[in-house]
């Protein structure tokens, strides 16, 4: 082919940027044979032109090739290469450039200021066919039994020397010029159950299929399973990406498994590993939000499994771990893992923290991808982790949400797509920079701290902060009939304002007084001035009508493990006691000394035995007995100041409630008297507010 243009001119492309000049070009498989010519105004200024492209910005440039005669039709220089030039960041893989006089031209010929191109497996003289292989390889060039220069292994079916073998639903190439084994290169069936053949026949002759090459079944959702026979030892690149298959089995034989070539696998939900010693990619399984099991045999010596979580056999690499296996709740990675690698922990929903060991020294992308429960992740051991651009001995920079310039810029972001409700607690030691991210510890010092309701806080070191929230609001209760008073329970690790709504009422209170007669508890709850609520102090909130939500009052600080708070009250047989972090039925429920908490139906219900759903859930309120007598009804009243100036003094019931030891609610007339039932005639009172039966 001919090509010729103004400015940065390229067989395939001219300028690869964008206008922000944030672009990242991915070149891979491309081929150019012909003549190139640029043409440029500017005689002092150099032209360049290339086989592939003329201009890139930054990117990565793989298995690519040209035989390429390229000019100038103006004067001045010329920079001519397989691409013109860059000023940029770019690696350029397993690719080779070529005069029509088989003299080497540069793979990348101009080169501004910040230009840093870094050249891996490209070779540094042009021969023909066993001459470059040593540096290009037969998985990813194919070399003619012409003597002729190779091109990229994906073309190689448009040589006039094909030597494809279609075979079923497969097209299969030879893995050598001598053919004595085949890969599969393509599918063209219609999906649903695939088995990969042992041997093909060509010729009359059977011939071991060996490969599968690179994306043979990429993004095929159709196929819903597939069979490796015995005899396939490499699986490329993206061989399997974002199928539909629900579980693999691979062979004994299988000795390399490449980058994402089982990932992002909706439905893969098993994975069994063979005998053999393999290699495996760093994102060969990623994103599997499925994965319940994964197993290893036990002959294998590469790799092994523990609850579910996938190790190199020296135990000093984890690769994924199962999103649904058994691994759940608090993880501890084991002591002596040094590596974790691309999304290993992405879709875990049964995890609530990760711990890691000071061992480890590296880690890639995108660690905790779709981990929405993830209390905190722990870092505070790691002195020794390091990652080059992000990651230094000067410290670690936290980005939850990298920039695709940062995404280019830096190489590894193990934050990325992690939740803000999640908590980092990184060591101390260095020179760390949260920017700007909130819940972030360093050390003893940490960022905002923003509190999730429904997710557990139990820090797990003493730490200050700035500033901090918590995303709950109070409503008023609203009924076919209209409004109700509701009451919610709150314990918070930070002082706090009840910040009430436009138009809207709302109370903060807190027992005053908890006093025993004849049999009776009875606690008095007593309106908060201004709202104003402690740390670790439990209170009632009850809300007239509107909403409200809290809103923190400053700095604070946590001490290590601090759930638990209350307000004592000397002498009381029941206290009022709160809780950061949850208290299970099998903790809260004592037979000596029961326990009551605010349910959804806006009473006080007694906690019962063996009753899962009966648990003081994070940052709620209870009462608890403190003494052994399980009789003894619990009477409950709310009592605030009147607004009225000249009765600043006075208070008056607003809620009158008393529960019975076995839960039961009872009524009560204007003047406080229980009553055997509801009446049929006259006024009572009955969740805070006054009824008239006629």
């Amino acid at each position: 082919s001919s090509v010729s243009g103004l400015g940065s001119v390229g067989g395939i492309g001219g300028r690869v940027a964008d206008s922000k000049n944030i672009a990242y070009a991915t070149i891979e498989r491309c081929y150019f044979k012909g003549s190139v010519t640029t043409g440029y105004a500017n005689d002092n200024d150099a032209a360049w032109a290339g086989g592939i492209c003329g201009n890139v910005l930054r990117g990565a440039i793989t298995d690519c090739g040209c035989v390429a005669t390229i000019t100038r039709s103006t004067q001045g220089e010329l920079k001519a290469g397989l691409i013109g030039g860059t000023n940029g960041t770019m690696t350029v893989t397993r690719c080779y450039a070529t005069d029509q006089n088989n003299t080497r031209l540069p793979l990348v010929a101009g080169r501004g200021s910040s230009a840093d191109v870094t050249e891996t497996s490209c070779p540094e003289t042009i021969a023909t066919r066993d001459g470059m292989k040593t540096y290009l390889g037969d998985n990813w060039f194919y070399f003619t039994v012409k003597n002729n220069l190779p091109i990229p292994a994906s073309l190689g079916k448009y040589t006039t020397d094909d030597p494809t073998v279609i075979e079923g639903d497969f097209v299969f190439y030879p893995n050598d010029n001598e053919a004595s084994s085949y890969y599969v290169k393509e599918y063209i069936g219609a999906g649903g159950a695939v088995t990969i053949p042992a041997t093909i026949t060509v010729g009359g002759n059977s011939k071991p299929v060996t490969k599968i090459y690179t994306e043979v079944f990429c993004e095929r959702s159709d196929v819903t399973s597939v069979t490796l026979s015995e005899g396939i030892q490499t699986i490329g690149n993206k061989a399997f990406y974002g199928t539909g298959i629900t579980s693999l089995s691979l062979p004994n034989s299988i000795t390399k498994l490449g980058d994402e070539a089982f990932s992002a696998c909706p439905s893969l939900a098993s994975i069994s590993i063979g005998s053999g010693s393999m290699t495996v990619s760093s994102t060969t399984f990623r994103k599997l939000p499925s994965l319940a099991t994964i197993t290893v045999a036990a002959g294998n010596t590469a790799l092994k499994a523990e609850d579910g979580v996938l190790f190199s056999k020296s135990g000093t690499s984890l690769y994924v771990c199962a999103a649904k296996g058994t691994t759940k709740g608090d993880y501890t990675v084991p002591s002596g893992v040094s590596y974790v690698y691309a999304s290993a922990f992405a879709y875990c929903t049964q995890l609530t923290s990760i711990t890691f060991p000071s061992t480890m020294v590296s880690s890639y992308n995108d660690l905790f991808i779709g981990c929405e429960n993830l209390r905190y992740v722990d870092f505070s051991q790691c002195n020794d982790w390091e990652q080059g651009g992000l990651f230094s001995s000067a410290g670690v920079t936290v980005r939850r949400n990298p920039t695709a310039l940062e995404r280019v810029s830096y190489s590894k972001h193990p934050f990325a797509g992690l939740s803000e409700q999640t908590i980092i607690y990184l060591p101390g030691d260095k020179s760390h920079d949260a920017n700007g991210e909130k819940n972030v510890v360093i050390g003893s010092v940490g960022t905002e701290l923003v509190l999730t309701d429904g997710m557990d806080f139990d820090p797990k070191v003493a730490f200050t902060f700035p500033s901090s929230s918590y995303d709950r609001t109070f409503r008023v209760h609203i009924t076919t009939e209209g409004y109700e008073d509701k009451g919610y329970t709150v314990c918070l690790p930070f002082a706090s304002t009840l910040n009430v709504e436009e138009n809207s009422q709302a109370k903060v209170y807190a027992p005053s007084v908890i006093e025993d007669v004849a049999g009776v508890t009875t606690v008095t709850f007593s309106e908060v001035a201004d709202g104003q609520m402690a740390a670790y102090t439990p209170y009632y909130i009850v809300v007239s009508s509107g909403a409200a939500y809290v809103v923190g009052t400053g700095s604070g600080s946590v001490t290590q493990h601090q759930t638990a708070g209350s307000t004592a009250i000397n002498g009381a047989s029941y206290q009022f006691m709160g809780s950061t972090a949850t208290i299970p039925n099998t903790t809260l429920y004592d037979a000596q000394k029961p326990a009551y908490l605010l349910q959804s139906d806006g009473q006080w219900h007694k906690v019962p035995q063996n009753q899962p759903k009966a648990y003081a859930g994070p940052f709620r309120a209870y009462f608890q007995a403190t003494d052994a007598n399980a009789a003894r009804a619990l009477h409950m009243m709310l009592e605030h100041h009147h607004n009225n100036a000249d009765e600043s003094e006075t208070t008056a019931i607003v809620q009158v409630r008393t529960i019975g030891s076995d839960g039961t609610e009872y009524y009560y007339d204007i003047n406080g008297r229980r009553l055997a039932g509801k009446p049929q005639k006259g006024i009572y009172l009955r969740g805070g507010k006054t009824y008239i039966s006629k």
